[in-house]
């Protein structure tokens, strides 16, 4: 079902499409399909990426405990990939209350120069965000338009995996 999402994603985007599921304080990257385009974003699959700076770390943190997301900054940190990294406990607190509503979260040059990522969290029989689902790609393709249409991709396969792995949300939604 995972591969047949992504998929869907990278055909209606054509962008990078990927899962990533939490392991120690990071995110692991399971599967990926890769944009057709030249210029694209990618992670390799096994690669792992920080919680605070990255759209699918941002999208998992925002649905835990803030004992928890405490426990990650003082174990991992806040490093600073570029000048648009969150590094302050605060300011990563206010940006995962956005998203939060939103449902979504975006890394816009926060864990790398010129990537855009937006991603929204997956989670299992229990209602905890445990991974999430994502699109990247080059800032120069992610408009504010394409990101709102996307947004809305990127939740709508996030909740159909969810139900897939036995999660029975309610008030969640697109």
């Amino acid at each position: 079902f995972a591969q047949t999402r992504l998929r869907d994603l990278v055909r209606n985007y054509s962008e990078t499409a990927s899962i990533y599921l939490e392991n120690e304080g990071e995110m692991v990257c399971m599967h990926q399909y890769e944009s057709h385009n030249m210029i694209r974003a990618i992670t390799r699959v096994g690669g792992r990426v920080k919680m605070h700076n990255s759209g699918a770390g941002k999208a998992v943190l925002a649905f835990w405990e803030n004992e928890d997301i405490e426990t990650i900054v003082r174990i991992h940190g806040l490093t600073q990939d570029t000048e648009k990294t969150i590094s302050s406990l605060q300011s990563l607190k206010n940006d995962l209350k956005q998203v939060r509503k939103l449902g979504y979260a975006v890394d816009y040059e926060e864990a790398a120069l010129g990537v855009c990522c937006i991603a929204a969290p997956i989670f299992n029989h229990q209602a905890k965000s445990i991974a999430a689902v994502s699109v990247s790609g080059p800032l120069t393709r992610m408009n504010k338009v394409k990101l709102t249409e996307i947004a809305k991709g990127v939740k709508e396969a996030a909740n159909q995996l969810s139900h897939e792995v036995g999660a029975h949300l309610v008030g969640f939604s697109n």
